[in-house]
């Protein structure tokens, strides 16, 4: 559960789980901590997916660090539909993401 201020009434039912036992999340670590999952290290380097086609990879390699969905279509010289269906096809694998409008490696 995560945590209200105690007098915040919409704390309430949060507050009632934690008092009945529940962990209180005040990190994802915490999270990670209940799930017994362990966190990943930072620096690690995950291996280059392989069975990428040609188009997916330029897009993997032009991924280097984050970009918005546009600036990849204007960065890379091949056909606006093949960019956008080879993302949906990364996406799909778990190789890459979107998250607030930007495209990054996993």
């Amino acid at each position: 559960c995560v945590p209200h201020r105690i007098a915040d009434p919409h704390g309430f039912g949060a507050h009632l789980f934690i008092r009945l036992g529940a962990e209180s999340v005040t990190s994802p670590l915490h999270i990670l901590e209940a799930l017994h999952i362990a966190p990943r290290e930072e620096g690690t380097k995950k291996p280059t997916p392989q069975g990428l086609s040609e188009s997916e990879q330029i897009i993997y390699k032009a991924l280097k660090e984050a970009r918005p969905r546009d600036e990849l279509i204007r960065k890379i010289p091949i056909p606006t539909n093949e960019v956008l269906t080879a993302l949906v096809s990364l996406e799909l694998r778990g190789v890459i993401k979107e998250e607030f409008g930007t495209w990054h490696r996993i």
